[in-house]
């Protein structure tokens, strides 16, 4: 039964692990996903071992062997119902209203703005490190949101704003009609 919780244990922190980058924009980084997936993998090979192991056990301890597995898939199923990113979003969003009204409010913000004042704040459960507007599109990086070295975060789009240039178009993600994951490579 020790192996049982320890099993479990470590299921449910990769599965929470697992979220938790999946409630950044752009996957927080490729790198620490792919790691959090290979340790996945291995706790999934460790539990086909307790399982053989278990089955020359007596048929009542047998009953432990659904309980990673309903946990995974609980996890997995919860995914396609909302995403951990649009769960996040969905309580943080009123606060990066609030910035965008302060932004567009400053006198500053040029079609060339970039926030000194306003950069390292927490919005909703995202810690910003940048603010920047570009044409009618306001940025706000979010740390460890980027990968391969590049910054990542939310945009807000106006109805009609193109993309800039110089970021990814390809990796935005609409979360309302006005805002957007980005990614722009450095």
């Amino acid at each position: 039964m020790t192996a049982l919780r320890v099993h479990l244990a470590l299921t449910a922190c990769m599965l929470v692990g697992l979220a938790w980058i999946g409630s950044k924009p752009n996957g927080g980084g490729s790198s620490v996903f792919l790691g959090l997936v290979a340790l996945l993998v291995l706790l999934a090979i460790a539990w086909l071992i307790l399982v053989i192991v278990g089955l020359w056990r007596p048929a009542d301890s047998r009953l432990w062997v659904t309980a990673a597995p309903l946990l995974v898939a609980a996890v997995i199923g919860t995914q396609f119902v909302i995403s951990p990113l649009e769960a996040r979003w969905h309580f943080a969003q009123p606060s990066f209203d609030r910035a965008l009204t302060e932004v567009r409010a400053d006198p500053d913000s040029g079609d060339d703005y970039r926030s000194a004042a306003r950069d390292e704040r927490t919005l909703g459960s995202y810690q910003v490190i940048k603010t920047w507007k570009t044409g009618a599109n306001t940025y706000f990086a979010v740390e460890g949101a980027g990968s391969a070295g590049g910054s990542g975060g939310f945009v807000h789009r106006p109805r009609g704003a193109a993309a800039e240039e110089g970021c990814n178009a390809q990796s935005d993600e609409p979360l309302t009609d006005e805002w957007f994951t980005f990614e722009c490579r450095s």
